[in-house]
């Protein structure tokens, strides 16, 4: 009898530790695909790619970061009072933008949805090298 009940209670805990599991994988997929707006400049512009810097932490380091761009992306620039679809190549290097990127978090990195050029800005590199001086 004590047997039996052992081991009823170990298939009961084995189902359990598995209806959990379920569930984790249930809500990564609820989290699903996240979306939101950066302002940045460009430091460099690859064939699918634009690269950016940015500052974390106190310590002044400058790191690179990449946003993915896709054949879906819209990428655009300020010609008068309307905005005109321009081509990846005709980024450039201190362009300042606006980027709405989206974040799946099966993958790893950022994809560019829209990227609107707003003007032309100064990197964190240009401003570090001036202090210097």
């Amino acid at each position: 009898m004590k047997k039996t009940f052992l081991s009823i209670l170990a298939v009961l805990f084995v189902f359990s530790l598995l209806a959990s599991g379920g569930a984790d994988a249930q809500d990564k997929k609820k989290k699903g695909k996240s979306t939101k707006e950066m302002e940045l400049v460009i430091a460099d512009v690859g064939p699918a790619t634009i690269e950016y810097q940015y500052q974390r932490g106190g310590k002044g380091r400058i790191r690179k970061a990449y946003i993915g761009v896709g054949d879906d992306t819209k990428i655009q620039k300020k010609a008068g009072d309307a905005w005109q679809d321009i081509a990846i190549g005709d980024l450039k290097k201190r362009d300042k933008v606006t980027v709405k990127v989206e974040r799946d978090p099966e993958e790893a990195g950022l994809l560019a949805l829209t990227v609107r050029v707003t003007g032309k800005g100064e990197l964190l590199s240009d401003k570090k090298k001036k202090k210097k001086k």
